[in-house]
């Protein structure tokens, strides 16, 4: 019987390691090597948003800017992590001309106020709160999992994205970002992942 714990017990750690190289959710998260290249032609859809005090909006309010779409829940335990990082670097990536857009998926009758006290407990004082309240965006986009993060260029157009916890201060991906900015088109802003 002992033996079958134990063997149980390894074959859990090894799951759980696993899980953690997969998804980035090691001691320091996700960098700039694991960003993958989304398909060629996949535009973020502008599907409604509903912010805190009510107005909809949607991604294309954001044309024109580079735009770090994070899918999270108040559920999301790496979330716990990932917003308040965020938050800290929203203000100065702001200034280059990057969007930081965290999109609740929160599925519950009172959303928008428990999304509200999510952000009050964490202290999120520069992200906006973004609600896919039928979930038309999380849709479009197949997000399985939270966070998954969606690197989009000016114009609209997917060119990257991440799924579990991102080290978002590395420094590599905040040079990556603003790159994108000065990119040119899709096709230079493709073109930066692969260097």
């Amino acid at each position: 019987m002992k033996r079958w714990v134990l063997i149980a017990a390894a074959v859990f750690a090894a799951n759980a390691a696993f899980f953690q190289w997969r998804t980035g959710d090691g001691p320091d998260g996700a960098g700039l090597s694991d960003l993958r290249a989304a398909p060629i032609g996949f535009k973020a859809p502008d599907a409604p948003l509903q912010t805190d005090d009510g107005r909809i909006l949607g991604l294309s309010d954001w044309r024109g800017q580079v735009a770090v779409v994070a899918l999270w829940a108040t559920w999301c335990p790496i979330c716990r992590h990932e917003m308040p990082q965020l938050d800290k670097l929203a203000s100065g990536w702001a200034e280059h001309g990057i969007a930081i857009l965290p999109i609740s998926l929160d599925r519950h009758p009172r959303s928008l106020d428990l999304i509200q006290d999510w952000y009050r407990r964490h202290e999120i004082i520069t992200l906006p709160v973004l609600h896919d309240k039928d979930g038309r965006f999380a849709g479009t986009v197949t997000a399985t999992a939270t966070p998954t993060t969606l690197i989009i260029d000016r114009s609209g157009a997917v060119v990257a994205s991440v799924v579990g916890r991102t080290d978002w201060a590395d420094p590599a991906i905040g040079d990556y970002l603003i790159a994108l900015v000065q990119a040119k088109d899709t096709e230079a802003a493709r073109a930066l992942l692969s260097r």
